[in-house]
């Protein structure tokens, strides 16, 4: 595959990412949703406008070209980062998202499992974007792809307690391998104890 087409490639996984759609994110940029589905496909984006989706999606182009490999060869677990929100970005994404995440807990009476159906319901069962939201930037969100399907996990300490700090604060144990179903509802829980 030639880099120009990996482009498109590394740009539709950041649209999901960022839980968007080419027609939304289109429409951002002023452009018709059928031109930008091509212009991915066949690799004939332009700088300008590589750096207005940069833009928009919040895409650190610096890691864009690291998994391409224009700064060096790329390992084969390198590609499974999840490319993290700019702390701005997710401030902005998180003033959304709280308040409904404590809405859905006084809706639901604390109700962990049903918050998180909820939740990843109202966010096109999109875990990835759940996860880079609350969870903190100095944690690594990853995944691997069964089936076409994309499976996120976050490597990061065991908390020993729970946690009376903002969103998934952990304590420094043992390194280990959560799930994005386990950490979205560790990050409820921590919530529910802050707000209930």
């Amino acid at each position: 595959m030639r880099k120009c087409d990996e482009i498109g490639v590394l740009i539709k996984k950041y649209i999901k990412f960022r839980n968007k759609r080419i027609k939304t994110v289109a429409a951002e940029l002023g452009m018709k949703q059928k031109t930008l589905s091509e212009q991915l496909i066949t690799g004939t984006l332009r700088a300008e406008q590589l750096f207005r989706i940069a833009a928009c999606l919040d895409i650190d182009l610096n890691w864009m070209m690291a998994a391409l490999g224009y700064l060096g060869p790329v390992g084969s677990f390198d590609g499974n980062d999840v490319p993290r929100m700019s702390d701005e970005f997710r401030k902005k994404e998180l003033g959304e998202l709280l308040p409904r995440l404590d809405e859905l807990i006084s809706i639901n009476l604390g109700d962990t499992i049903q918050i998180r159906k909820q939740l990843l319901a109202e966010n096109s069962n999109n875990l990835i974007y759940l996860l880079d939201v609350f969870v903190p930037s100095d944690k690594s969100i990853k995944y691997t792809q069964k089936m076409g399907k994309l499976h996120p996990f976050i490597v990061g300490d065991t908390p020993k307690t729970k946690s009376h700090t903002t969103m998934m604060a952990m304590h420094k144990t043992t390194q280990r391998k959560i799930t994005a179903e386990q950490a979205l509802d560790i990050i409820i829980e921590d919530r529910k104890d802050e707000i209930l």
